[in-house]
């Protein structure tokens, strides 16, 4: 395989386009574009730093006569070399320990259990996870359903956890260890070893690191890769959500600025936040599926990003800053009166839940006038003449918050911004003599402790229910207490007559040999 065809496959195995390639090589496509047609052929260091982007020697590249690089890394990763790696592992590691020393074998296995105990922070992150994960998930309102989901998930986390976990103590185990020692056999044995039988001893010599291929822990590395994606996956899942919800307030600013209401601020300050967002999603997905990127561009938009943001907080917070904030209702609301007057009772009682005035009139001897103040637009008013009482409601169908949002909307385009929780208030007034008045309020300071007394009464009989359920179950665990109590006395006789028996057998058998 030529030259230009090795270099067009190797480029689109790694999903790269010609641009891309050109870009990291610091050249123009074009040129990327003739060494792949054959009418030119790189330089030295451009072929060099395509064997570091590709992974592969000088010779895999330009040599003609190899046809597929990848064909020595299957071999080396098959089934056969993985175990003889691991096998190969282990036999190091026990000759290794039978040529320390005591000191040395000590300082090993100390070394060995610190490496343990620290690699049980990468624990932390995992346990958090599986936290935030359950208290998302028991919100589904089904108990057995959550814990299901919840089980898989944590059991999922378990195994990435304990394959890192591995994966890093016998990486960090062979680094420290096994790659720094070699077997080999003692000569001056080998020469004086008199018979066949003997096997020489084999010494351990220090020796300067060299990189070795291993089929396990290519194996292993990828396993690692996976589990590192899928963390990368979950990670990303807020940056979704957040990219989602930017979006929806993008719109629904584009849709005020409609309306007058311009905050160039918070505009600007979604679009980078976007763009942050974007760019951090690209980055995953590249990440995921082995992608290249250029870090040039990723770096300057993400400081651009940074410093629009920035800029976007520094408006946004002049824009606030000249946004008048009124504690009133908006003068263009009418304020709405409601008179109602009714004949003085003794039993009368006024039932509410809003504050109330009262104001003595002793011309009302034998009548009770009440009177509203109330936001006609946004509340509602009922009557009741049996018992006086009084309901205010809240409307709430979709015309009154189009009212409030049309409302809010006149008001930002003014830079104006009013106390809109009082749309909901009123203000009730109630005229009659003092005598009356006294008794308006004995009448409800009753119906008040009455209540309260009919609250508490509920509630210690929803106790007292469960209590009852309660001993219903002790009772029913003592029911089947003793009925086992009764099983257990009868197996007890049963052994006591097997046994018996059995002396009865015995008595037998010494009686025949003793005939």
């Amino acid at each position: 395989m030529s030259f230009c065809e090795k270099l067009q496959k190797l480029r689109k195995e790694n999903k790269l386009s010609q641009e891309q390639l050109a870009d990291m090589l610091d050249v123009t496509r074009q040129s990327v574009s003739k060494w792949e047609s054959g009418t030119t052929y790189p330089e030295m260091d451009k072929l060099i730093a395509m064997c570091k982007i590709f992974k592969c020697s000088l010779d895999d590249l330009t040599n003609d006569e190899i046809v597929d690089i990848r064909s020595e890394n299957k071999k080396n990763n098959s089934i056969n070399n993985i175990i003889d790696n691991f096998l190969e592992i282990l036999n190091k590691t026990v000759k290794m320990f039978k040529s320390m020393n005591f000191k040395q074998t000590l300082g090993c296995l100390l070394t060995l259990f610190i490496l343990g105990m620290f690699l049980l922070i990468l624990r932390i992150p995992f346990s958090a996870v599986e936290s935030g994960f359950y208290d998302v998930i028991v919100n589904i309102g089904r108990p057995a359903l959550s814990n299901f989901i919840s089980g898989l998930f944590n059991l999922i986390l378990d195994i990435i956890y304990f394959t890192l976990y591995v994966l890093i103590f016998v990486y960090i185990y062979k680094i420290v260890y096994l790659d720094k020692y070699e077997f080999v056999k003692d000569e001056k044995n080998v020469a004086n070893s008199s018979t066949k039988d003997e096997t020489p001893e084999e010494k351990i010599k220090i020796l300067p690191k060299k990189e070795t291929n291993n089929a396990l822990f290519n194996i292993l590395g990828s396993i690692a890769l996976i589990c590192i994606k899928f963390f990368v996956l979950c990670f990303s899942i807020p940056f979704i959500f957040t990219l989602i919800f930017g979006f929806a307030f993008l719109v629904i600013d584009i849709y005020l600025m409609t309306k007058g209401i311009i905050y160039v601020g918070i505009f600007l300050g979604i679009i980078f936040i976007l763009i942050l967002n974007i760019e951090f999603i690209i980055v995953v997905i590249n990440f995921l599926f082995n992608r290249k990127s250029s870090f040039k561009k990723l770096v300057w938009i993400f400081v651009a990003s940074l410093i629009g943001i920035g800029i976007s907080s520094g408006i946004i917070t002049t824009e606030i800053a000249s946004t008048e904030y009124i504690d009133d209702v908006p003068k263009e609301v009418i304020l709405s009166n409601i008179t109602k007057e009714v004949q003085m009772k003794d039993d009368i009682l006024l039932d509410y839940y809003y504050k109330v005035n009262y104001v003595t009139d002793e011309n009302l001897t034998d009548k009770v006038k009440i009177n509203i103040s109330y936001y006609n637009d946004f509340m509602d008013v009922f009557f009741d003449d049996n018992d006086f009482n009084i309901d205010l409601r809240v409307n709430s169908d979709g015309k009154t918050f189009k009212k409030i949002l049309n409302l809010l909307c006149e008001n930002l385009s003014d830079k104006k911004l009013y106390n809109y929780n009082k749309l909901t208030e009123a203000t009730i007034t109630v005229y009659s003599s003092s005598k009356n008045i006294e008794k308006i309020k004995s009448n409800i300071r009753e119906e008040e402790i009455n209540r309260n007394e009919e609250s508490m009464q509920n509630t210690i009989d929803y106790y007292e229910n469960i209590i009852s359920s309660y001993n219903d179950e002790v009772d029913a665990y003592e029911s089947k207490e003793q009925d086992n109590l009764r099983e257990i006395d009868e197996l007890n006789d049963k052994i006591s007559e097997l046994e018996q028996k059995i002396e009865d057998y015995k008595e037998q058998m010494k009686s025949m040999i003793d005939e």
